[in-house]
């Protein structure tokens, strides 16, 4: 169900084939915003994740995105999907290309990963500067004074994700177990853990166990977990504090490779994703790496802008400015909560 889609005539002077279409598609969210050729941004819908790394609904949550917005697309001149994985390997950016293509037969389609996509967004163009991703994964993902791209990290959550919400919610569950088997002290974390679970202070590991199992996608499921231990750290928790200062560490590293790999100690440096959330993530990173820019865009003004220079389109610092002041303000399709493991915890 849509809870609001503007109508193009709601900004005057649209030609045929006037509009762009954006997707951010992460592991946990999906957000597709279509703009006009001034940019402004007309609607935006939001779905589930789309990583085919770990999700074999990925194709039809990123379907079920688009649908709210069906209404735009024979206006739609370009459309850019920044996803996850692409350009990673051939056979998963092939994959992907064509599905994309299948679902939009009529528009001209581009796809590029979603981190490069972020640091299109943060930095709007400009050059150098590393863009640190930290959401359901982790990445670094840098542009030197060439335009060349350079990626740190965000290998999978078996290879890497270090200091992602994923890494956190997962480390915690490393360290219940280990409470619970007596080989560390921490009770109390354990039994507010649990209890924020909706499993009773009075649960054992085998009911977490249970819980997990009831997840539909471990990945983002997990990751999902770190919302909890925020309120821990903010109400100071020195497990999860602990949690989150190691955290901050693993993404901090991932600023200081690019810097190091580009010759730069001061290389500007820049956010997106759902953990910078965190006051004390964001607190950390600060005194580790100096203070970041503020993102210019969100990650889908990436893919906006990518989108709006293939199809040829003027992009101005009032094209940029009209994109960051509407983006926000538009509307959103809110999937249900039938996927969210912690509703579905949290209402028995």
């Amino acid at each position: 169900m849509v809870l609001s889609v503007e109508t193009p005539e709601a900004f005057p002077g649209h030609a045929s084939h006037s509009l762009v279409l954006g997707v951010d598609g992460g592991g946990s969210t999906t957000r597709v915003v279509v703009a006009d050729e001034m940019g402004n941004a007309l609607a935006t819908s939001l779905g589930h994740g789309v990583n085919l790394m770990d999700n074999e609904r990925w194709q039809e949550n990123l379907a079920d995105a688009l649908t709210p917005l069906d209404c735009y697309f024979d206006r739609v001149a370009q459309a850019c999907f920044a996803l996850p994985a692409h350009n990673e390997s051939d056979a998963i950016s092939d994959a992907q290309e064509r599905f994309v293509a299948s679902l939009l037969p009529r528009t001209k389609t581009l796809v590029v990963n979603d981190v490069k996509a972020a640091h299109g967004g943060a930095f709007a163009g400009m050059a150098p500067g590393v863009l640190l991703l930290a959401g359901t994964g982790s990445m670094a993902w840098a542009v030197d004074a060439r335009g060349d791209d350079l990626r740190f990290g965000g290998w999978g959550h078996v290879f890497s994700d270090d200091g992602s919400a994923y890494w956190i919610g997962r480390e915690a569950l490393s360290l219940i177990s280990r409470i619970a088997d007596g080989r560390v002290d921490g009770m109390e974390f354990f039994t507010d853990f649990v209890s924020a679970l909706g499993l009773g202070p009075a649960a054992s590991m085998d009911a977490v166990l249970s819980w997990y199992s009831r997840i539909e996608q471990s990945r983002s499921g997990v990751a999902a977990l770190t919302r909890i231990l925020d309120g821990f750290v903010e109400r100071g928790d020195p497990n999860a504090i602990s949690l989150f200062d190691r955290a901050a560490q693993e993404l901090a590293d991932l600023v200081r490779a690019a810097r190091q790999r580009i010759g730069a100690s001061d290389l500007p440096w820049t956010y997106a994703g759902g953990l910078f959330n965190s006051r004390h993530i964001r607190q950390e990173l600060g005194k580790a790496l100096g203070a970041p820019l503020i993102p210019v865009l969100p990650p889908v003004g990436g893919s906006l802008l990518f989108a709006a220079e293939a199809a040829g389109l003027a992009i101005s610092s009032d094209y940029i400015r009209r994109l960051g002041k509407t983006i926000p303000d538009t509307l959103f399709y809110q999937p249900t909560d039938s996927q969210n493991p912690l509703s579905k915890t949290n209402n028995g």
